[in-house]
């Protein structure tokens, strides 16, 4: 029968199927007292470990992009402390424990409950990997928190105690691992490789005749623009002499004849100038010489400069290739040298018990149980038993296809109900 959804028809509904609802709830709530008075009690020994990156953890010698002991990425701190949560539920190390444990001290009684063929160390591992062991850390935490469940309260801290010890152990084994031999020879040759290529560019200087062709060339383009000023400058002078000159001829033309000696005499100072105002622009052209051949001075200057300049120039490209190499084999070097005393240090750390880990809180024997949660669970199992009765009596009322409210009848006939009897022990 189709149920009314209304607060009556609900009511009607679960009163009629009271005794499903009751014997539903009591039912679970039977079970959760019966497992609470039956299941073994557990209790709860928890400690915590810090794990430290950055400056303050334990140089990595193999960390060559950070430029060891620089910071970490947090998405590289979230995996580090991922895999350090692994290690510490891991089998192996686990195993270690358990035979030094015994099987039947962690869990009296289940070497009797193997089926033929089981491993009684793999099942006990299995249990503690299972729900009695959890490493747990808090988001953009650098915390671990270690929780182990046992029935005994000493065994449980004790358990938990050496799983650190034994943890701590593994790191300085795993971080001891930085083969300082083999980056002290890498040191030994990277020196070596660099005092080959300073040599071949020092020897490389010295038959080129050249020092610092950074340095050199600067000074003799400002040396060259030094000289062509100069020339600038005597062109300018020889110009302006010449102009005075013709200058002074215009006026003697206009006293004197032409075939006069002061004209004559003027003419030749002007020629001499005009072939002064030619030999300059020459010395800026291609640098000129005198009459003999011989170059002027700020020509023979120029010309030497353009000469330096040009066999600097001719030279650069290996010397540059040379020195990019010394540059590498410097880097290569320092980067070596400071890996080889990472390591050094981080030995000397490793062989200290000196590590990124560190026990932050001693596992400490709890003084009364954690397992089974007797009031979570009955508030469970209560919440549960409503949940199962409620579904019963919506089923059981579903499923039956009598009358129990008037407007079942009038949605059934499809007219409208006048009048509802009650019947003493009977239905409505």
């Amino acid at each position: 029968m189709q149920i009314e959804l209304t607060s009556r028809g609900m009511m009607t509904t679960l009163f009629r199927h009271r005794y499903k609802l009751l014997i539903s709830f009591f039912a679970c709530l039977a079970l959760a007292i019966t497992y609470i008075m039956t299941a073994v009690p557990a209790y709860q020994s928890t400690g915590s470990l810090l794990v430290k990156f950055g400056r303050s953890a334990t140089p990595d010698v193999f960390d060559f992009k950070s430029g060891g002991g620089g910071e970490v990425s947090q998405n590289d701190r979230r995996e580090i402390m991922q895999s350090n949560m692994q290690i510490l539920e891991s089998r192996d190390l686990l195993r270690g424990l358990v035979h030094e444990f015994g099987v039947e001290t962690l869990y009296p009684g289940l070497t009797a409950q193997l089926r033929p063929g089981d491993n009684p160390v793999e099942t006990a591992i299995t249990k503690l990997q299972g729900d009695d062991i959890i490493a747990k850390s808090p988001l953009n935490s650098d915390i671990i928190e270690v929780t182990l469940f046992n029935r005994d309260p000493q065994l449980s801290a004790k358990f938990l105690q050496k799983l650190f010890d034994q943890f701590i152990t593994l790191q300085s084994d795993v971080y001891n691992k930085a083969q300082t031999d083999f980056l002290a020879e890498q040191v030994k040759q990277a020196a070596e490789k660099l005092h080959q290529s300073q040599k071949a560019l020092r020897e490389y200087k010295e038959r080129v005749g050249i020092s610092s062709i950074d340095e050199e060339l600067p000074r003799l383009l400002e040396r060259k623009n030094t000289a062509s000023n100069i020339a600038l400058t005597a062109m300018d002078k020889a110009k302006e002499r010449l102009e005075e000159l013709e200058a002074e001829e215009t006026a003697l033309l206009a006293t004197y004849h032409p075939d006069s000696p002061a004209v004559q005499k003027i003419r030749k100072s002007i020629a001499k100038a005009r072939q002064q105002v030619e030999q300059r622009q020459q010395d800026l052209r291609d640098g000129g010489a005198y009459e003999d051949g011989s170059q002027t001075f700020v020509s023979a200057e120029m010309a030497r400069i353009q000469k330096r300049i040009e066999k600097l120039e001719a030279v650069r490209t290996r010397h540059d290739d040379l020195d990019r190499q010394v540059k590498i084999d410097e880097e290569n070097y320092k980067t070596f040298a400071t890996r080889s005393e990472a390591a050094r240090v981080n030995q000397t750390l490793n062989e200290q018990k000196i590590t990124r880990i560190t026990i932050l809180d001693t596992p400490m024997a709890a003084t009364r149980p954690s397992r089974p949660r007797k009031m979570i669970t009955l508030l469970f199992a209560m919440l549960a038993g409503v949940i199962i009765g409620l579904g019963a009596a919506l089923i059981a009322e579903t499923m039956d296809d009598r009358f129990s409210t008037p407007s079942q009848v009038g949605q059934s006939l499809q007219l409208p109900v006048l009048a509802s009897f009650f019947v003493v022990g009977g239905r409505k």
